[in-house]
């Protein structure tokens, strides 16, 4: 895993506010933002 999973898992600790409002917002992106987050979620394991 690169340096980028890391940047990435602390940048959606700090926005993650932001993301779920904006997955409330546009409820038809809601699969993207599903898939973004399962992405995160394995990325977060292998950390």
């Amino acid at each position: 895993m690169t340096t980028y999973g890391s940047f990435w898992i602390e940048s959606m600790d700090a926005y993650s506010e932001l993301a779920f409002s904006l997955i409330r917002l546009k409820p038809g992106k809601h699969p993207d933002f599903s898939r973004g987050l399962t992405a995160m979620r394995l990325i977060q394991q292998a950390f």
